[in-house]
């Protein structure tokens, strides 16, 4: 049986001026060097004058990427780009910055997604300081995705119909617009699967990491566009979630059951056990209520002297 196609989507601009060339060369060697044979690697180039159009050249060159240059209005842009170019099934976003760290990265993704029917997947990656070293091992927890996101999107493969259906990436975002597209996935109760392997490294300094404020701010607008039918949060409300993680219960309480209690779905199905009986008497008597979230996950309210302000003005990554 034929492999589906996989494509791999990776945004590029002026490389070799921001001194980004072997980073790139190392993202686009993990790609060429998959176990997975079926994939097509397109490079979105935002009209680079560098030099970085001689480096695709060459590597379009030796087969191994097919790019396009013209300008663009940033990443989500050119993912977007991407995406109407594609010819595979799935698609998959690996920054230039980033690389698959696993040789079976897709071949595990696709294996998962075809066994389940799963619209998208999503596995554990390693957080890398520019140095190389490791940051943190960030592994998936879908309970935390209405206020934190809860997987590394550079694990994330998705079919390439959804992303089309959905209207792929929102171009009023500049750095959280990925954060935005999960988030609508789950509203709309999308099937995942998670692939229980490390396949992806994330390399810290990107959009998201140099301009922190901005992503924190963006995501609090994500927040307040995509929760208004169930809850209008209130700006204290909005610094609190992405301060703390702190939902407000009613939100919590509206918000798609199918994907926000799940692990009441996990019991259900064990019948009339002894813990199923217990866990629904807590239920129903509202007992515990972050229970059901799996011990939803809340940061520890530290500098909680400090301004919303000041606390942005805190934010770093090292």
């Amino acid at each position: 049986m034929k492999q589906p196609k996989v494509t791999v989507i990776t945004a590029t601009y002026n490389l070799i001026k921001n001194n980004r060339k072997d980073y790139f060369i190392q993202a686009l060697e993990s790609v060429h060097n998959q176990s997975y044979e079926n994939i097509e690697h397109l490079v979105i180039d935002g009209a680079s004058d560098d030099g970085t159009i001689k480096l695709l050249q060459e590597y379009q060159d030796k087969g191994w990427i097919t790019y396009y240059s013209e300008p663009d209005k940033g990443i989500y842009d050119a993912f977007n780009k991407g995406i109407d170019k594609a010819s595979g099934k799935y698609i998959a976003f690996l920054n230039s910055d980033d690389f698959y760290n696993n040789k079976n990265a897709v071949k595990l993704s696709v294996n998962k997604l075809e066994k389940t029917n799963a619209d998208f997947s999503f596995a554990t990656a390693h957080i890398v300081r520019e140095d190389g070293s490791i940051y943190y091992v960030f592994k998936p927890n879908t309970n935390w995705v209405w206020s934190r996101m809860p997987f590394c999107h550079q694990t994330m493969f998705t079919k390439t119909e959804v992303l089309k259906k959905e209207g792929k990436f929102n171009l009023e975002y500049k750095s959280a617009s990925d954060y935005d597209f999960i988030i609508r996935l789950f509203l709309k109760n999308y099937k995942f699967c998670k692939v229980n392997a490390n396949i992806a490294t994330f390399r810290l300094g990107g959009e998201s990491c140099e301009n922190a404020k901005v992503s924190i701010l963006e995501q609090m607008q994500i927040f307040k566009n995509l929760y208004k039918e169930f809850y209008d949060l209130s700006q204290n409300e909005l610094e609190n979630i992405v301060r703390f993680n702190d939902m407000p219960e009613i939100l919590l309480r509206k918000l798609p059951a199918k994907n926000l209690l799940w692990h009441y779905k996990k019991f259900k199905i064990k019948k009339f056990t002894r813990k199923y009986i217990s866990f629904k008497i807590s239920l129903t008597k509202g007992i515990e209520y972050f229970s059901l979230l799996g011990k939803w996950y809340k940061k520890p309210k530290q500098n909680v002297d400090l301004s919303f302000e000041e606390y942005l003005d805190s934010i770093n990554y090292d």
